[in-house]
């Protein structure tokens, strides 16, 4: 069995994670261009260290090649490589589609050409439209510096929720001028799970990878568990189980007793 994906932050780690779990399968990534990540702002050394590892993984790569898919008759699929390559697969994950904000209801005042609302740092609504600061908008929806992931997400979350906290104090008491937060310039960071290894960046630490850092960054279920537990959506809790003490057994002799006692 034989299973294609597109090399963009997606596709690597499907590709990954499926060659992972299932080491009998092959797995090829196709991409367009000559690099992995070739639409993320990262450095190059960044998506070089990505293609090693992938390699590394048992991952094959056609970079350079844009390709054409066809259903077969028999439930199959036909690659066709730009240079003329035919390859056959089982399976064919197409990961290059690109995701787009749904925003269409909003008025086209405060949208950019993305259909991304923008936005000021304190998250509301660039002042385009009527009442536009009463208006908060977060995560992959809006305009705003690096690279959409759901960290950043989640820190605009808990901002936001702070602001329309604060907006409603000064709004009912004339006493209330609470400041509203800003929201930091987000650098160009990734943390990327490739198989059994972690990749990660950002421009104080530069590029780490390895073992011991995908189970820092994701434990064995690519950060589910740790997800729902920040947000509050499991009362499961880990419990930490303490091997018993050895217990040492030992023949004590028969002391003799007094007539006395």
């Amino acid at each position: 069995m034989s299973v294609l994906t597109h090399s963009g932050a997606v596709g690597v780690e499907f590709a990954g994670e499926i060659k992972n779990y299932y080491p009998g399968i092959s797995v090829t990534l196709v991409h367009s261009r000559q690099d992995v990540l070739s639409s993320e702002p990262l450095p190059t050394e960044v998506k070089a260290k990505v293609k090693s590892i992938l390699e590394e993984e048992g991952v094959k790569l056609v970079l350079g090649n844009r390709a054409t898919v066809h259903e077969l008759s028999n439930g199959r699929s036909e690659v066709r490589l730009a240079d003329g390559t035919v390859l056959t697969a089982d399976v064919v994950l197409n990961t290059t589609t690109k995701g787009s904000a749904t925003t269409g209801f909003l008025p086209v005042e405060c949208l950019n050409d993305e259909k991304e609302i923008k936005i000021t740092s304190n998250l509301q609504f660039q002042p385009t439209i009527p009442n536009a600061a009463s208006h908060f908008a977060v995560g992959d929806v809006v305009e705003w510096s690096g690279i959409k992931r759901a960290g950043g997400a989640m820190v605009m979350g808990q901002l936001a929720a702070c602001n329309v906290y604060a907006s409603i104090l000064n709004s009912e008491e004339s006493t209330s001028s609470l400041p509203l937060a800003d929201l930091p310039v987000y650098d160009n960071v990734i943390g990327l799970a490739v198989g059994k290894q972690c990749l990660t960046y950002d421009k104080k630490n530069g590029v780490k990878w390895g073992v011991q850092l995908m189970k820092d960054y994701f434990q064995d279920d690519l950060g589910w568990a740790a997800n729902l537990r920040y947000l509050r959506l499991t009362d499961v809790e880990e419990t930490v189980f303490e091997e018993p003490a050895q217990v040492e057994v030992h023949q004590l002799a028969a002391e003799t007793v007094s007539a006395a006692a």
